[in-house]
């Protein structure tokens, strides 16, 4: 979903898989997101991932650092992608939960896995984080911007 609030003389916009969009907002406006929403996750993935994340995150002196390996799942060799870690924090205020956005690690290109290959990366954010509040989602991404699949690590 793609949510901008400046388009067409300063009224909302929402974007979703780049082609329903839905302009205004009112609470009314909340029935067709909640359609929009509904129809996405109701949709049966119609091509399953090609690839395969697992890994853990560690806070190494107050620097996350996430220790991924992708393995490549699907029966050809996975090409010009590029893997990346979103790291946020967990911060409660008035006793709701939110996942802030701390910072993103430095994007690393990944030419080729083979069918069946693997392939390990260490991703680091170099910014001090002197709790454990933290986790990191570890994102690929296909050379069109397509998101492949995402991993969650705490």
């Amino acid at each position: 979903m793609f949510n901008t609030y400046y388009v067409n003389n300063q009224t909302p916009l929402a974007m979703f898989n780049g082609s329903s969009r839905i302009y205004g907002g009112s609470p009314t406006t909340y029935v067709e997101y909640d359609k929009e929403v509904s129809g996405i996750l109701s949709k049966q993935v119609s091509q399953p991932s090609p690839a395969s994340i697992k890994g853990s995150v560690i806070n190494a002196s107050g620097r996350i650092r996430a220790n991924i390996t992708l393995t490549n799942i699907s029966g050809a060799s996975l090409q010009n992608t590029t893997i990346y870690a979103v790291i946020y924090e967990k911060v409660v205020i008035n006793g709701i939960t939110h996942n802030i956005v701390r910072g993103v690690t430095p994007t690393t290109p990944i030419s080729s896995i083979s069918a069946g290959g693997s392939q390990s990366f260490q991703l680091q954010h170099n910014s001090l984080f002197y709790n454990d509040n933290y986790g990191v989602v570890v994102i690929l991404k296909s050379g069109s911007g397509q998101i492949i699949q995402a991993y969650q690590a705490k």
